[in-house]
Order: C-alpha cells, then sequence, then structure tokens
C-alpha cells in the first residue's frame, strides 16, 4: 500500500483494451509503467505478454487506467484473458477471466499501479468489471502483498462469490505454495558469509567440495542446439515426477503451455537452463527466465530424476553463482519448499489465488460480446454434433449481446 489519500475513480479513466493495434502502441507506456512499480515482475513487461496477445488476440483483455486530471497518464494496468465456457446448469454461455500470463502458460497473475495510484487503480479495475458482462474471474499465484485482498474487498458479498486463499501445488494438492526471493550480493562469497545459516553455509559447502569438484557430477548449459533436447528431458522428468507425487501425470495442455513458455523465453533470448548429468546420465534440468532490465533472474520450473544427490540444492546453487556472476541483483526461487527457501536465506513470499464469481448472472451479464465470434464457433460444435437445442440457445444469447452494444 502506498499510504497515498484515495482519488475520486471519476477523475480516473479505465480503457478495455482489446484490439491488437491498440496493444501494440501501448508498448512504450507498459514498459515506462512497469519500471516504476516494484512489485511488476517478468511475467508482467509488455514485451512478454505480447507474445501471447499476438497469437490469440482475440482473446485479450487489458484493463488500461488513466489519470484524467493528470493529462491521461497511464497509472495502471490488469491483463487478463478471456475464455467463453458452455455453462451445462445455466444452458448459456459464460465469459471468464483468468490472468493474460495463461496464454504463455503461466498462472501469474497481478496488476501494474504507479506509486501512489494502487489503492484507485485496483477500485477502478473492480468498478469497471462490474459493469461488463462475465461470470468467472480468477487470478491465481498471487504474490504482490495486499493487492488481491484489496480487490477482493471491492466486491460486494451479495452478488459475488469471493475465495481467497492460499494458492496450492498442481492440482490444488498438497502444501501452500510460497514464492521466495533472494537479494544477490556482488560476489558469490558474499552470498555464502551473509545469507545463509552457518549451518546451512557449511552443509552447502560441502555439497560443492563432494559433488562438483571432485567431478562426480557436472553442469551442463542449455546452448541453443541443445534446447530441444534439454527440454524433451525436462518434461520428461517433470511427468513421471507429477505421477509419482500425485498419481497422474500432467496433463497435455500443462505440458503443451510449459513447452511454450520455455520455447517462447529461448527464442527471445531470455533462457536460463543449466543441466545436472552424472556419467553423462542427465539428474535434472531448471529453467529460468532473466530479467536484464530489472537485474532479476526467476526459476520457472525444474525437472528432477530420483537420485541420491542433492539435485535441486546443487543446481539453485549454481544458477544463483552464475546469476551474481553475471551482476543480477534479484534470484526469484519460483514456487518452492519453506526449507528449500530458508537453506538459502531468501525471504518467503505468500501466494494467493483469488476467485470471484457471479452469484446468479442477469440476463446479459454472462456472454460478452467481445467473445461472439469464440462463442459462434462453439454453437457450430454444437450443430456438428446434433445438439441443435443448444445450438439455437447459443444463438440468440450471441444476438442478444451484440445487439445490447
Amino acid at each position: 500500500m502506498t499510504g497515498a489519500p484515495a482519488r475520486d475513480i471519476r477523475d480516473m479513466t479505465v480503457h478495455l483494451v482489446r484490439d491488437l493495434d491498440e496493444l501494440e502502441a501501448l508498448g512504450p507506456e507498459w514498459d515506462a509503467l512497469h519500471a516504476l512499480d516494484p512489485q511488476a515482475g517478468a511475467f508482467l513487461r509488455w514485451g512478454w505478454l505480447m507474445r501471447g496477445f499476438r497469437d490469440a488476440g482475440h482473446r485479450a483483455t487489458v484493463l488500461a487506467v488513466r489519470a484524467e486530471d493528470h493529462a491521461a497518464t497511464l497509472v495502471g494496468l490488469l491483463p487478463l484473458k478471456s475464455r467463453v465456457h458452455w455453462s451445462r446448469s445455466r444452458k448459456e454461455y459464460q465469459t471468464q477471466y483468468q490472468p493474460a500470463g495463461r496464454l504463455l502458460g503461466r498462472t501469474q497473475a497481478g496488476f501494474l499501479c504507479a506509486p501512489g495510484w494502487e489503492v484507485d487503480v485496483i477500485a477502478a479495475c473492480a468498478e469497471t468489471l462490474s459493469q461488463v458482462p462475465w461470470t468467472e474471474l480468477s487470478l491465481g499465484r498471487l504474490g504482490q502483498g495486499g493487492r488481491g485482498k484489496r480487490f477482493r474487498s471491492c466486491f460486494d458479498k451479495e452478488v459475488y462469490s469471493v475465495s481467497y486463499r492460499s494458492a496450492r501445488s498442481s492440482g490444488g494438492e498438497g502444501q501452500p505454495t510460497i514464492a521466495a526471493d533472494l537479494s544477490l550480493p556482488a560476489s558469490f562469497q558474499a552470498f555464502l558469509d551473509n545469507h545463509p545459516s552457518a549451518s546451512a553455509r557449511d552443509d552447502l559447502l560441502s555439497i560443492e567440495k563432494r559433488f562438483l569438484e571432485t567431478g562426480k557430477v557436472q553442469l551442463v548449459d542449455t546452448s541453443t542446439d541443445r534446447f530441444n533436447a534439454h527440454l524433451a528431458i525436462l518434461l520428461s522428468m517433470w511427468s513421471e515426477a507429477e505421477l509419482a507425487r500425485r498419481g497422474k501425470a500432467p496433463s497435455s495442455r500443462a505440458k503443451d503451455g510449459l513447452q511454450r513458455l520455455l520455447s517462447e523465453a529461448n527464442d527471445a533470448g531470455v533462457l536460463f537452463m543449466p543441466m545436472l548429468v552424472e556419467d553423462g546420465q542427465p539428474l535434472g534440468v531448471l529453467a529460468h527466465l532473466v530479467d536484464r532490465d530489472l537485474g532479476r533472474v526467476h526459476a520457472v520450473q525444474g525437472g528432477l530424476a530420483p537420485s541420491e544427490v542433492p539435485v535441486q540444492t546443487i543446481l539453485h546453487m549454481a544458477s544463483i553463482e552464475w546469476a551474481i556472476a553475471h551482476g543480477f541483483g534479484l534470484y526469484d526461487f519460483g514456487q518452492v519448499e519453506a526449507a528449500d527457501a530458508a537453506r538459502f536465506g531468501a525471504a518467503e513470499r505468500k501466494l494467493r489465488s483469488l476467485s470471484i464469481r457471479r452469484r446468479v448472472p442477469a440476463r446479459g451479464q454472462a456472454l460478452d460480446s467481445a467473445n461472439a465470434a469464440e462463442a459462434l464457433t462453439r454453437v457450430l460444435g454444437h450443430i456438428r454434433a446434433g445438439r441443435q437445442d443448444q445450438a439455437v440457445t447459443g444463438c440468440e444469447q450471441v444476438i442478444a449481446a451484440l445487439s445490447a452494444d
């Protein structure tokens, strides 16, 4: 919270930006706002999200908040993606909103707010969303302090059902998910001297001596020519670990999303993905996104094979050393176990998942006309499947949504 006095949201204008050309033109202002927000991250960058918008622009909905009493300066953004859902119980198409990062396989959500404008930006976004058709809005893995809680409080509990709880690991099982950040000093020795506890430091030095200095295991960089092979290894290890942990492998959709995320990062030149091997056999891979402008390295996803070697600890330690050597100021562990974060002396951040649903959407509040084309595609599917009643109902709803504009 910035502590600045709240401004009347009538002095602000919220634009629903859905046109691809408008999103392209928003780039310089988006980047400038991103640089001002200390809670911004790599997954909220304009250049990153545009890679998803360009491929699925019809699903983009970005709330752009401007301060009219400050020369229409852009002071806030909430990047979302829409999807069309067919409700069997209500027999209607529904617009639902999710984080825009879902277009690139990431569920992390968040606002961008100019200093001094957080309270007003969040209130203005909530007010605008309350006036447009949708049935469910989900913001998963919010790690921006109190912004999710403030956003939640803007919605009338008589009209909306709101859930705001600790984010869980894949599938919603297991312990609550945390994130952890490590501020990086000027040298790796300074990190060892000041961040881990004395016992943890001794443990890290022992691991380095036993496994790396003896040559028992080796670190291999993921160069361009090795990317596809290393990616396949990571996906295979991740799938096998999830199967062992949860009793089921990740869905094809989840794997496709991760593959696309890392492929996009590799194409953009922002991927760092070390692999640990023993006798030529892979033990683990840890993928990172590199944000050179903000000086941050973000761990995204790892794949680990069963081993007596402390693979994850070695990969994190090596990645921290690499980040320090390349002048980065922060290492983001991503989703991590609390014990692993503590071992390195990292600061924990709780991740929350926010879900807001309209309790009983009134007529015209379920489907946004911006999603008419996607809904008609679904209608065509009903026709081909011989579900004439659903097709007729869908057509009537689309006509009503377009007529309301």
